[in-house]
């Protein structure tokens, strides 16, 4: 093998390992501890049980907030970028529950709004 395809095959596996190193990891739903939730509430800009009620750009979303925890944003932005580096984006009607951290909404701040998870929200409201 040619000096030059070793050094192709290892830029190619530094790559591999890059990408999956800044794969996005987000927590389920229902794996959030008293501790978890702890520090949600103590770093998000916001929390809220939303729906979409239109998008106004691509990244930006208004929406009706069905039941806040804290907060009370009216448009969402979305963090942009793919679900790699926990970008995402919004679709009309769409209900979940949003946390805003630095004035945006990622992949892992879009949880299913179940009714166990809500429950567990109330009990933290501030």
């Amino acid at each position: 093998m040619t000096q030059r395809a070793e050094q192709l095959i290892g830029l190619i596996a530094a790559m591999v390992v890059a990408s999956a190193a800044m794969a996005c990891d987000c927590l389920p739903a229902d794996a959030y501890t008293d501790k978890d939730l702890e520090g949600m509430f103590a770093k998000a800009d916001a929390i809220v049980h939303g729906r979409v009620l239109a998008l106004t750009t691509s990244r930006e979303a208004r929406i009706t907030i069905l039941e806040s925890f804290k907060g009370q944003p009216s448009v969402l932005k979305a963090q942009p970028g793919d679900h790699g580096n926990c970008g995402t984006t919004f679709w009309p009607l769409e209900e979940a529950i949003f946390v805003v951290y630095s004035g945006e909404v990622s992949l892992c701040g879009k949880l299913p709004a179940r009714p166990a998870l809500i429950n567990r929200l109330r009990a933290y409201k501030r």
